[in-house]
């Protein structure tokens, strides 16, 4: 089986919900029946929102504005939202199929320094059944985390979805050594985590400058999907806004299972 994975890297305008959302609408519409699953970044209807967190709505807030858009679209799609839980912020990723139906749902566990007296905590990790298989969701920083790869992959997940908001500034100290170390370092956790879980890694990133409460850094971009023995099948190089749609032979997992045991 053949699946269309499609990871979006759009421009984020951190506090204008309605803006993003038409973005996505957008580029929903403009690839239909192009792909099978479409996987926006982390907080991309928000933004980054720090410690603003008042203002979050709910979850079914946020679902009832995008399950239509997967039906419009007629594909299944993944993203990450800030949602307000019972008056706690929490960091998630979901994924809707075409139908509207929310069949996964995952609170990053794996928190960035930032972001501990923000959001808070998950502990479990979801594999779930989709027409396409045994998917599962992470989220940015979570890529760094081997142990909780290890669950997901005795779960046996075939795809594994990361969407992030992955800027420069969050590796300045590799930076001053190698400029292209952010961008270096993604190649890097992608492809292992693909090969080291005998998994579809995909991973959609914002695109470029973010800029909120007074804040400003560029997006690290590369976004792409990583395949056991294909490599790199889909990349966005750098931080520009942009699509990119891999169409994975879904039995290399099998080859790739049978080669490395």
């Amino acid at each position: 089986m053949k699946v269309r994975i499609a990871v979006v890297q759009p421009r984020i305008k951190a506090g204008d919900e309605a803006s993003n959302l038409r973005n996505a609408k957008k580029v929903l519409l403009g690839i239909r029946g192009k792909a099978d699953i479409v996987l926006f970044p982390e907080q991309f209807l928000t933004g980054p929102v720090g410690k603003k967190t008042g203002t979050l709505k709910s979850e079914k807030e946020y679902i009832d504005d995008l399950a239509p858009l997967a039906k419009a679209a007629k594909t299944d799609i993944a993203f990450g939202l800030i949602v307000n839980g019972n008056g706690t912020a929490l960091n998630r990723a979901y994924y809707i199929d075409r139908n509207g139906k929310v069949l996964g749902r995952y609170t990053k566990s794996n928190l960035w320094h930032s972001e501990t007296d923000q959001v808070k905590k998950g502990k479990s990790i979801n594999v779930f059944r989709t027409r396409f298989g045994m998917v599962s969701l992470v989220i940015c920083w979570d890529i760094m985390d081997d142990v909780l790869f290890r669950r997901i992959a005795k779960r046996k997940a075939e795809i594994i979805l990361c969407p992030a908001l992955w800027w420069k500034g969050s590796s300045s100290p590799g930076i001053k050594r190698d400029r292209e170390f952010s961008r270096k370092f993604v190649d890097a956790m992608c492809l292992s985590k693909a090969y080291g879980n005998n998994a579809v890694i995909a991973f959609s990133n914002a695109a470029g400058i973010l800029r909120f409460d007074g804040f400003s850094d560029a997006s690290i971009g590369n976004s792409q999907v990583a395949v056991p023995f294909a490599g790199y099948v889909a990349r966005i190089n750098g931080s520009r806004q942009g699509v990119a749609i891999a169409s994975v032979d879904m039995g290399i997992l099998k080859e790739a299972a049978g080669y490395f045991g």
